[in-house]
Order: C-alpha cells, then sequence, then structure tokens
C-alpha cells in the first residue's frame, strides 16, 4: 500500500518524540517525588497524560486528513508549487501487477480486448472510424 510508508513514518516519530518526552516528565516527577512533593507529582504526571492524549488524537485527526486529501480516489497528490493551477502534482501509481493477474484468473477472457476492432458478427461497414464516418 502507497499509504503504509506515511503512516509508518507518523508512528515512529511519534514514538521517538514521546519516549524522549516522557524520559523528561519522568525525571521531573522523580525529582518531585524524592523532594516529598507527592502532590506535585500527582499533578505534573495528570497534565503531562492529558496534554499527550491531546495532543495525539489532534496529529492522527490532521494526519488522517492528509492522508484524505494525499490519496484521495486512487491518486496521489503531492505539493509541487511548480504547478499553478492548484500547487500540487497528481499522479496515478496504478496497480501491483498481482492485482492484474488476479483479474485475469477470476473473469478469464471476460474484460479482454480483442485483437481486431471489428467483432466477427458486425460488419466492417458498420464500424464507425475515428473522425466520423468515411
Amino acid at each position: 500500500s502507497l499509504i503504509y510508508p506515511v503512516v509508518a513514518d507518523e508512528i515512529a516519530a511519534t514514538e521517538a518524540h514521546y519516549l524522549e518526552l516522557t524520559e523528561h516528565i519522568e525525571k521531573q516527577a522523580i525529582e518531585a517525588y524524592n523532594q516529598g512533593n507527592g502532590q506535585d507529582v500527582v499533578r505534573l504526571l495528570t497534565a503531562y497524560s492529558v496534554q499527550a492524549q491531546n495532543d495525539i488524537v489532534q496529529q492522527w485527526l490532521e494526519l488522517w486528513q492528509r492522508l484524505v486529501v494525499m490519496f484521495r480516489d486512487g491518486q496521489v497528490i503531492t505539493p509541487d508549487s511548480s504547478v499553478k493551477a492548484n500547487g500540487a502534482h497528481v499522479g496515478s501509481p496504478g496497480y501491483p501487477s498481482s492485482w492484474y493477474a488476479r483479474i485475469i484468473e477470476d473473469t478469464g477472457d471476460h474484460y479482454k480486448i480483442p485483437e481486431s476492432p471489428t467483432p466477427p458478427d458486425m460488419p466492417a461497414a458498420h464500424h464507425l472510424q475515428a473522425g466520423g464516418p468515411g
């Protein structure tokens, strides 16, 4: 999936950020505890936990929004300031070859494009030509 690397990067960055931040907060909590300030420890850890939870919920909401914009309708949209119309490049990654192989396996010749543009039961005169009759 094209989305997985974006999500995996977000997870890794979030984990790294909160591991570092939690280590810092824990040091403050231990220091306050060693000074006999149990209530300060509870307030500190509670405030940190509530703020971290709120921040993560907001971060994942923004990630969801970014993913919807980046990967809508099977397209991959990336910022590109050189595109004057919308400031983004729109690309179509297509499907992996395994998907096409599965369609062929599941449907046989149902979607096969005939080699001849004229079906065998239709006279060639009735077949429309590009650019109109004649």
